[in-house]
């Protein structure tokens, strides 16, 4: 059974895209020691951290078309991992992923 079409969720969808955008294009890293911290990402610098395809990766910071990742969790943790002070951003890219897949309004 396909999975129905929601068009209500693509403004959620956008901005997602742009919260990762921002992450990507600052170099986001929740580890300053890392190369990567400061500059900016490459979907494959990015993909071999979180261990998926460079290809997927690429995906999701593009507003115009967005692509959701199925699971933010390993991103969550590449740009901010538990460092308080990356809190407030890491909760506002986990509410927007959630509102994006449509778990909540």
């Amino acid at each position: 059974m396909a999975r129905r079409k929601r068009p209500e969720l693509m403004i959620h969808k956008q901005a997602l895209a742009r919260l990762i955008w921002v992450a990507w294009e600052n170099g986001q890293c929740a580890d300053p020691t890392d190369n990567n911290s400061g500059n900016r990402w490459t979907a494959e610098t990015l993909a071999a951290k979180i261990h998926l395809c460079s290809r997927t990766v690429g995906d999701w910071p593009d507003v115009e078309h967005p692509t959701v990742p199925t699971t933010i969790y390993p991103l969550l943790n590449v740009f901010y991992g538990d460092n308080p002070a990356f809190a407030e951003a890491r909760t506002k890219m986990l509410q927007a992923w959630k509102r994006a897949r449509g778990l909540v309004d």
